[in-house]
C-alpha cells in the first residue's frame, strides 16, 4: 500500500511525499534501472559538453558555435531533469548519479526509511534510516521477515 504525507513549502504550496512498499519498489526496478542508465549517460554527456572550449578566429563563427553548443546543452539538461523527475515520481531520490545510487522513500514502524538501490544490482537488498547513510544500512531480509511493517 502506498502512503502519502503532505509537506509544507513556502507560500502555502503543498507537495505530497509518496512512500512505497518494498514489493512496490521492486516492481518498479526495471523502469528505475532504465531511467538511471539514461541519467548516467546524460550526466556524462553534459559534463563533456561543459568542458568543450573551441576558439575561432572569426567571431561570427564562434557565436554560431556557442549558440549551437548551448542549445544542445540545454536540450540535454531538460532531458536530464525530465528523467530525474520521473525517478522522483517513483519515490526515488538520487544519492549519487556517478554510481547510480538511489533511495526509495518507505515507511517502517510508522517512521520514514530509505530502501537502497544501486544501478547494476538485481534487487533492493538494503535499507537505512532517513538520517543515516549507506554505512548504517541493513538487509531488507529484516523487512521481509516483519510482515506487519508497511515498507
Amino acid at each position: 500500500m502506498t502512503h502519502k504525507r503532505v509537506s509544507q513549502l513556502p507560500k502555502g504550496i503543498q507537495i505530497r511525499k509518496r512512500y512505497v512498499t518494498l514489493p512496490e519498489a521492486r516492481a518498479n526496478l526495471l523502469q528505475v534501472q532504465r531511467t538511471i542508465e539514461r541519467l548516467m549517460k546524460l550526466n556524462t554527456t553534459l559534463f563533456l559538453l561543459s568542458e568543450v572550449e573551441i576558439e575561432f578566429e572569426d567571431e561570427f563563427r564562434e557565436n554560431l558555435y556557442d549558440i549551437a553548443l548551448s542549445k544542445k546543452f540545454y536540450k540535454l539538461s531538460h532531458q536530464f531533469f525530465t528523467h530525474l523527475e520521473r525517478l522522483h515520481n517513483m519515490s526515488c531520490i538520487v544519492k549519487d548519479i556517478e554510481v547510480g545510487l538511489v533511495d526509495f522513500y518507505s515507511l517502517h514502524d510508522d517512521r520514514e526509511i530509505f530502501l537502497c538501490y544501486q544501478y547494476g544490482d538485481k534487487d533492493i537488498r538494503h535499507w537505512h534510516e532517513i538520517d543515516e547513510g549507506c554505512i548504517e544500512r541493513q538487509s531488507t531480509s529484516f523487512l521481509d521477515d516483519h510482515h506487519d511493517c508497511r515498507c
